[in-house]
């Protein structure tokens, strides 16, 4: 028997590649692992992804942890998460469309765990436009873009999908700002020292004026 590592064909032996992921498993255990993908694919070029692994007839999936390997069965994988969009089948082509969708899962997970969200990246035919049509594929994993990670959920423990509209625009444009007014001084405002009323003349009393001229 062969290590995973190493893949054997014909008396030749190649030497796999390790993949860190992290897995969600049926019942709500999470696994950070490694998994062992071919550095080379004869039937396309280019190496074995994630997305390969995952679909591959075999029915369990050997990881590599801290304490040895373990042997995970494929349909018990409700998701698997990489850093690399290329793994997950997921390329930068042109014509690409993007959709916010939210997924709720089963499998017995808690509620947090129930409900994912990221961007669906496809390439529809025309008349394919319709995010039920990617997931009426013959791909038995759906990737979701989450921004640094892309994850890679199993079909057949989606529960519901549904398309986050972007939040409409407000309604009413802009509102126009008020220009603030500054409070001015009468004494410092030219206009309106101008318009102060003039200063009351001192009136001087009958009996002061006989005083002063006697």
């Amino acid at each position: 028997m062969y290590p995973p590592e190493v893949f054997v064909r014909g008396g030749l032996s190649i030497a796999k590649q390790r993949l860190p992921v992290d897995l969600l498993l049926e019942g709500g255990r999470q696994l950070r692992c490694e998994v062992f993908v071919l550095p080379l694919l004869s039937e396309r070029g280019g190496r074995e992804t994630l997305l390969d692994l995952l679909q591959l007839p075999e029915s369990f999936l050997p990881c590599s942890t801290a304490e040895g390997t373990l042997l995970v069965q494929r349909d018990r994988v409700i998701w698997a998460r990489v850093t690399d969009p290329r793994e997950g089948g997921v390329s930068d082509l042109a014509g690409a469309v993007e959709t916010p969708v939210t997924i709720t899962l089963a499998g017995g997970l808690e509620p947090a765990q129930a409900v994912v969200e990221g961007l669906l990246r496809r390439w529809p035919p025309p008349g394919g436009e319709r995010v039920l049509d990617t997931l009426a594929s013959a791909e038995s994993f759906l990737a979701l873009l989450q921004g640094d990670h892309t994850l890679l959920v199993a079909k057949r423990y989606i529960v519901t999908a549904q398309e986050r509209r972007p939040a409409a625009a407000p309604q009413g444009g802009r509102r126009r700002s008020t220009p603030k007014r500054t409070a001015v001084s009468a004494e410092t405002h030219p206009t309106a020292r101008a318009k102060q009323a003039p200063t009351p003349r001192r009136r001087v009393s009958p009996r002061g004026k006989r005083a002063s001229e006697a």
